[in-house]
């Protein structure tokens, strides 16, 4: 609990699929996770995150994305990019 951002050791892990970053402190996710190519889901419930980057638009493998729970008011337009995207979760932000 309290992690503020996302060490950058993590990009060292090209095969990574699945990422939980549940309960932190991020405001936000760096704009490098736009490489890592193969994650299939992002779990981020909880992380405190106020803005996405548009690189998520990147993560053509990408299948789930939980954030929520967040402070999210606005998603970047880049997310309609993600063309394998099967579940999207944004309950609790405050998108308009």
């Amino acid at each position: 609990h309290g992690v503020k951002e996302l060490p950058q050791e993590i990009k060292q892990l090209p095969n990574l699929q699945a990422l939980v970053l549940n309960n932190n402190a991020l405001g936000t996710l760096p704009t490098w996770i736009g490489e890592m190519s193969k994650l299939q889901g992002i779990q981020a419930l909880n992380a405190q995150l106020t803005s996405l980057p548009a690189e998520l638009g990147k993560l053509a493998n990408l299948k789930n994305l939980d954030l929520g729970l967040n402070r999210l008011t606005a998603l970047p337009t880049e997310l309609g990019e993600l063309k394998a995207l099967k579940n999207l979760q944004l309950q609790g932000n405050a998108l308009t």
